[in-house]
């Protein structure tokens, strides 16, 4: 027995020595193999090989994307997202998903009842009337503690084949290319491979709780093809008592940084320990840049409470604040060293840690980092920094506010 276990040892040391040694010959240094080792570990989901993600920046080229995709689905469309509000685009997929029902597809919709809740009901009309399948997530009835446990997941599914998510919401204030206030800046996501799968089970997995529909038959999807060359791992979170695994992202994401790491994100709400652990790595030589809505933010308490956050973390050598200044950013985007990207619904707060149904991907990709990093580089120039002055003291009546903002400071 001692021997066959030695035997199988020896055996899982040999074919490791084999994969690591596959890895760096294929482009990825000893020490990304050991950082995606280390995410699969510790957030609980192997990477994909054999996949194509193309970046999207703005509604000019997010909403044609989408909208194209579904144009030329010829079997089924699955759509989940959280806002879903008013403006020419959100008409326009209306009527386009009501078109795909008409010709026979399977189109299932699925609206957050909050997010969503300033839908014009004709939209909605327009849609159940030509055969989509839309139920609303989690609408307001006895059981008014469920309420609370939003569907903040952006997830688009054409023929199980092409997936799309990231931070768009349909309306109007994504429409453009962040070209002033009126416009949002955001970062959104095209994908074919076998991370559809990921996608799709996201979307599944409320739509069965939601509609009590049983899962599909087995022959509904079509083998997952390699595509390209990138490998993603897709981590779906549910709403916990304390965390879900979106705090296990973040947090790994943050440990596995060897040389830099950049934050973009609208809502930046923290614990102690993500914070220490943060002025951890600044410490350890990392450099560290955090992006946030600037004057234009949509949520003003949330301006209140990201002070709060990053105030222990406005001296800190290594560490550098930011806030853009153009139009509201609504950018969801952790960068690590030079290849590897976490993109997605999940904001850098404590709703996305524990309170909201959330979809991630984190990218292993050089070509992908590099547009990303070169979007972050333009964004930074309608920057600007944060003055550590403003928030160690602020004035009285802001910081009243702020203690009262932060006995909420799990909600938001």
């Amino acid at each position: 027995m001692q021997f066959e276990r030695q035997a199988s040892n020896d055996t899982t040391r040999a074919l490791m020595k084999t994969v690591e040694e596959t890895e760096i010959k294929h482009g990825a240094p000893k020490s990304e193999f050991h950082q995606l080792r280390y995410l699969e570990h510790t957030i609980g989901a192997p990477f994909t090989d054999g996949n194509h993600i193309s970046v999207l920046k703005n509604g000019d080229q997010i909403f044609p994307a989408m909208l194209e995709a579904i144009e030329n689905a010829r079997r089924s469309i699955l759509f989940e997202t959280y806002v879903y509000w008013t403006g020419d685009v959100a008409k326009e997929f209306s009527e386009l998903l009501a078109a795909k029902a008409k010709q026979g597809l399977q189109v299932k919709v699925l609206l957050d009842d909050h997010g969503a809740s300033r839908m014009s009901s004709d939209l909605v009309e327009t849609m159940t009337q030509s055969g989509v399948h839309l139920h609303w997530f989690r609408p307001m009835k006895l059981r008014f503690w469920d309420y609370d446990k939003r569907t903040h997941r952006k997830v688009l599914v054409c023929d199980n084949q092409v997936g799309f998510t990231g931070g768009v919401g349909i309306a109007k204030e994504w429409e453009g290319d962040a070209r002033d206030a009126s416009q949002w800046r955001e970062t959104h996501f095209r994908i074919e491979g076998p991370a559809v799968a990921g996608l799709c089970g996201a979307f599944w997995n409320n739509w069965i709780d939601i509609s009590g529909e049983r899962l599909p038959d087995r022959d509904t999807f079509p083998p997952a093809e390699p595509v390209g060359q990138t490998r993603v791992q897709v981590i779906r979170s549910s709403p916990a008592t304390h965390q879900s695994e979106m705090e296990l992202v973040f947090e790994s994401l943050i440990v596995v940084a060897k040389k830099k790491l950049t934050i973009t994100t609208p809502y930046f709400n923290i614990r102690s320990p993500n914070i220490e652990l943060l002025k951890k790595k600044a410490a350890q030589g990392v450099s560290i840049e955090i992006l946030l809505p600037g004057e234009h933010l949509d949520k003003r308490f949330e301006y209140f409470v990201a002070d709060e956050c990053l105030g222990p973390l406005a001296d800190v050598e290594g560490i550098t604040l930011r806030r853009y200044q153009r139009s509201m950013i609504h950018a969801k985007v952790i960068r690590v060293d030079d290849a590897i990207s976490c993109v997605g619904s999940p904001n850098f707060n404590q709703r996305s840690r524990k309170k909201d149904f959330e979809i991630a991907l984190v990218i292993f990709d050089r070509e992908i980092a590099g547009t990303l990093d070169q979007h972050y580089q333009e964004d930074l120039l309608l920057s600007e920094p944060i003055n550590p002055q403003d928030l160690h003291s602020p004035h009285m009546g802001k910081k009243l506010f702020q203690k009262l903002i932060m006995l909420f400071k799990e909600q938001l």
